[in-house]
């Protein structure tokens, strides 16, 4: 992944998620500032994580995306921590 993403910074606030689907009822919380890329990964971009060795290199896991690879995560895994 040799070339550099755009990312956008996210501050800090709260969220309301409405009730419906596995929310019983609306629920707030608060989330800390994060970045996002801007435009979505392309199949390219993917497959070049892939081949550079991503899902082994723990620059890009934190603690607690490393354990859940391991265990054998196969759906999106969050993490609460800066990498």
């Amino acid at each position: 992944m040799n070339r550099p993403h755009d990312w956008v910074t996210i501050p800090a606030g709260p969220v309301t998620l409405a009730a419906g689907g596995y929310l019983a009822a609306i629920t707030t919380f608060t989330l800390p500032p994060f970045a996002l890329a801007r435009y979505p990964v392309t199949n390219t971009q993917f497959g070049e994580f892939i081949a550079a060795g991503g899902y082994t290199d723990n620059r890009w896991w934190c603690a607690h995306g490393r354990e859940a690879l391991i265990a054998g995560a196969r759906s999106l895994i969050f993490c609460d921590t800066p990498l």
